[in-house]
């Protein structure tokens, strides 16, 4: 749970075939950011980071990432996870 800006986003010991996901919560003060830089390991569609849901103080967002080495992680973002 958040309870604060993120002010770096790295991940170690990367390998080829390491998968796995990272949840941020928004907690009750939401609106928590991540860094605009983001982390040069993963690499999102069209080469930009996507923002966090800020709008929504119990806003649940899930990072999903695989990686093909230890420098490339494909990773993509689903925003605002909940029940319909």
């Amino acid at each position: 749970t958040l309870t604060g800006n993120i002010s770096t986003l790295t991940l170690t010991n990367v390998r080829a075939g390491k998968a796995g996901q990272i949840r941020f919560i928004q907690s009750g003060a939401g609106s928590f950011t991540w860094p605009a830089g983001g982390n040069t390991v993963f690499k999102y569609a069209g080469g930009s980071l996507p923002a966090l849901t800020t709008g929504s103080t119990t806003a649940v967002d899930i990072l999903y990432y695989s990686c093909s080495t230890a420098t490339f992680c494909a990773a993509s973002l689903a925003k605002d996870v909940r029940n319909p």
